[in-house]
């Protein structure tokens, strides 16, 4: 999770998350998420489906997320790999 995230800030790249909608069962929850930030200095907005799940001490230990990349525009191959 913590190379994701640092992958998704290189270069100096900032992103605003926004939930737009969340629903929470017992040790999971999915949110609808509006991520706003910039693609190659490009600005971008990506609304997707985020999944987390978290341990018996309250912290997120996976999240699986879903989106498709912005019209022409390529995912970084990094995020193509996660399992």
């Amino acid at each position: 999770m913590r190379h994701s995230w640092e992958n998704s800030f290189k270069n100096g790249d900032v992103w605003t998350l926004e939930c737009l909608l969340k629903q929470v069962c017992l040790d999971q929850a999915a949110l609808v998420v509006r991520s706003t930030g910039s693609v190659n200095g490009k600005p971008v907005v990506v609304e997707g489906i985020e999944i987390y799940t978290v341990n018996d001490d309250g912290k997120v230990c996976h999240i699986r997320t879903y989106f498709n990349p912005p019209e022409g525009m390529e995912l970084d191959p990094y995020f193509s790999h996660q399992s």
